[in-house]
């Protein structure tokens, strides 16, 4: 994960996540210009509070993960993760313009 999060995430950024003991390592992360923490973290406490005062909690992206998760088949070999997540993320994204979108992706497509 500690190399998902260097790759795809700026610098300086705020990360939303729980108490869960996995996330120890990110504060370990510096930046690679400054020798300073890399990233901004914001923490919810849930065996204290699911929302913080602040607002801060991670039902989204649990709840989002849980949705990806449902369209990846468990008993295929051979399948490409990586395609079952982009195709439900892009479904997620033109939901309300499905076939327009999905005309205008073969028309974008180049081989």
């Amino acid at each position: 994960m500690l190399d998902l999060i260097c790759k795809h995430v700026l610098p300086g950024s705020i990360i939303y996540k729980d108490s869960c003991a996995a996330y120890i390592q990110i504060k370990n992360l510096e930046n690679p210009d400054t020798g300073d923490q890399a990233f901004i973290f914001k923490v919810a406490y849930h065996s204290i509070e699911y929302i913080t005062s602040e607002g801060i909690h991670t039902n989204t992206i649990e709840g989002s993960w849980r949705g990806l998760k449902q369209h990846i088949p468990v008993c295929v070999l051979n399948i490409d993760v990586d395609e079952c997540l982009l195709e439900k993320v892009w479904r997620r994204k033109n939901h309300t313009t499905f076939w327009d979108s999905l005309l205008i992706a073969f028309k974008n497509i180049h081989y």
